[in-house]
């Protein structure tokens, strides 16, 4: 997939030009949705991958839609191999832990992405997904581990923003890395803009918009 910038480039001009606002209503994503997600943010914020923090994580993925019963659709691996694989990664996730999107150097953030794409694409790396597709499962599950750092991504909304809107997606394993990693730079790009960080950064806030990132991702959802 040819990653495209046009409908990007349109969100940044609205946001410079105060046409556009992060709206997306708590109450349209309630229930366990939004539930299990601020119970996952709240305990990474208090308890850092506490047993808690990484069940809550599951459990959050599973509302977020990444696990349908019966046959087709997504699925989750079991528990315990969700559990060993963050567990393992540990150190790196420490690393990270208390880093900000909007505070990474320049001469930092090619390593930083590309230490967060080993996690969600390495061998030794995440396992939030029964299939082959990892972008959506690992990037969802980075956004409950390290919110302040990595957006979470999905193929309705994330996906068809960068590639102007078309349904017809498909995305190898390569294309799922390269797709990660040009996302990440395009957000740590947007959040370098003093204007636009300091015309987001107020909105900010528990609940939804729980973070930089979050919002990265409230702002595309805002625009369909």
């Amino acid at each position: 997939m040819k990653f495209n910038k046009t409908e990007y480039d349109k969100l940044v001009a609205n946001i410079l030009s105060g046409h556009i606002h992060a709206t997306v209503s708590v109450a349209s994503f309630g229930g366990p949705s939004i539930y299990f997600h601020q119970r996952a943010i709240d305990l990474c914020r208090s308890n850092f991958l506490c047993d808690e923090h990484i069940e809550m994580v599951y459990a959050t993925l599973v509302a977020w839609g990444m696990h349908r019963s019966g046959k087709g659709g997504a699925k989750m691996p079991d528990y315990a191999d969700f559990y060993k694989s963050i567990k393992n990664i540990y150190a790196t996730l420490c690393k990270y832990r208390h880093t900000k999107i909007e505070s990474v150097s320049a001469n930092d953030i090619t390593q930083v992405i590309s230490d967060l794409s080993d996690i969600c694409f390495g061998n030794n790396s995440i396992v939030a997904s029964a299939t082959k597709s990892k972008v959506v499962s690992a990037s969802k599950t980075l956004a409950h581990i390290l919110p302040d750092l990595v957006t979470p991504m999905d193929r309705q909304y994330t996906v068809r923003f960068f590639n102007n809107r078309k349904h017809n997606c498909n995305l190898t394993i390569k294309d799922e890395k390269q797709f990660f990693e040009d996302v990440m730079m395009c957000m740590w790009e947007f959040y370098q803009n003093k204007t636009i960080l300091s015309s987001l950064h107020p909105l900010v806030r528990s609940g939804s918009h729980c973070s930089l990132p979050k919002l990265f991702d409230d702002l595309i959802i805002v625009t369909f």
